[in-house]
């Protein structure tokens, strides 16, 4: 190309240079940005970009941060994604140190460590588990002066709250309070306890409910509805109950969304009456039960073999308007499945069809995925 008069861009060069590191030619891939510098082709981003990032998989992490110093030294444009790949895989491979003095060489280039850039590093770090690495960095952030601001804090909580680390949140959190002067809002709390509870640490979230008061933050419905959700996920509806009665005496009313847990509780304790009667209560209160109520309530009956609720429960559905959905379907499949009654599930798949259709719901696309998955 050169033999002919051509002078290659920065694009072909940066090309070239990702087949080379692709092979882990990468002491040619330095050649070449030798030979581009030789012939007045100013390198980009993508080009440092390259580099850097086989370098780090290469775990040549020496050479990675001394190519990023040198790019800081002569003022190249150090974009995000090169600082980004270089950090995290220097704390992800225990090179905290080497992190922290690239960190400080860093720290003046205030379109790098951005707010945003700091909240996707730690993020990258919370969704691949490598939560006490993003820790790390938010102390090391720290020592330099950057404050991080109430979501970052809340991501790692977030974290550490899914492996059920509630002391080490109580500990974020004190040191949240220290560093920001302020404490953590109702919403931080709630994501904290609500991750707890989805991995199954329903009583260490009991435990984080009494920090809250103790912190002056009392938990509010959304906060109880999450217990409760932990507790009735697990069957253990007597827990469950002792929650929502602290909840109404701290003034605050269940909603749709928790009765329907409470609802699920029950059935999954096999207190098929107690669930049945929560439905009704919640009519009396003004609270309706959705189709996500009664789908979950249809699921325990079908599983227990109630034949006859179930037939009753269907048409107070149909009655009330509500279309039935994939869930719905799914409900009555399980019950085909576990209960043994094949042809009598089946023929309220057609009841279902029959008035559906005569209602003309035919455009509903919930409903015509949910016949569709019926006749596969």
């Amino acid at each position: 190309m050169m033999g002919r008069g051509l002078c290659p861009s920065v694009s072909t060069y940066n090309l070239v240079m990702k087949g080379l590191c692709n092979t882990g030619s990468i002491d040619e891939a330095y050649a070449l940005l030798a030979n581009m510098l030789e012939l007045g082709c100013v390198p980009n981003s993508e080009t440092y970009y390259i580099l850097v990032k086989s370098l780090c998989t290469a775990k040549s992490f020496v050479e990675a941060c001394d190519l990023v110093s040198d790019m800081v030294d002569k003022k190249y444009n150090l974009d995000r994604c090169i600082s980004e790949v270089l950090i995290k895989c220097l704390y992800q491979e225990g090179q905290r140190e080497r992190a922290k003095q690239l960190f400080g060489k860093i720290v003046g280039v205030d379109s790098i460590l951005s707010p945003s850039f700091v909240m996707q590093l730690v993020k990258c770090f919370v969704r691949e588990g490598f939560v006490d690495e993003g820790i790390e960095f938010i102390e090391d952030m720290i020592s330099f002066g950057w404050l991080p601001d109430e979501q970052v804090y809340r991501e790692v909580l977030v974290g550490v709250g899914v492996m059920g680390r509630v002391d080490q949140a109580k500990n974020i959190i004190n040191q949240m309070t220290l560093v920001l002067r302020c404490s953590p809002c109702i919403v931080t709390y709630n994501v904290l306890v609500n991750s707890v509870c989805k991995a199954g640490y329903v009583d260490e979230a009991c435990d984080l409910m009494w920090f809250m008061r103790k912190q002056g933050c009392p938990p509010n419905a959304v906060t109880y509805g999450s217990v409760i959700d932990g507790f009735s996920e697990k069957g253990l509806v007597d827990s469950a109950k002792c929650i929502l009665s602290e909840m109404l005496v701290n003034g605050c009313h269940p909603n749709v969304v928790i009765y329907t847990s409470l609802i699920k509780g029950y059935c999954k304790a096999g207190m098929l009456v107690e669930s049945m009667s929560l439905v009704k209560k919640m009519e009396d209160q003004d609270c309706s039960p959705n189709l996500y109520t009664y789908n979950t309530l249809l699921s325990g009956l079908c599983r227990a073999g109630k034949i006859i609720e179930v037939d009753q429960l269907l048409d107070e559905i149909l009655e009330k308007g509500f279309i039935p959905d994939i869930f719905t379907y799914d409900a009555l499949v399980d019950g085909l499945q576990t209960g043994c009654h094949g042809h009598e599930i089946r023929h309220r798949f057609d009841r279902i069809e029959h008035k559906c259709l005569n209602q003309e719901f035919k455009n509903d696309r919930l409903l015509l995925e949910a016949l569709a998955l019926r006749r596969t």
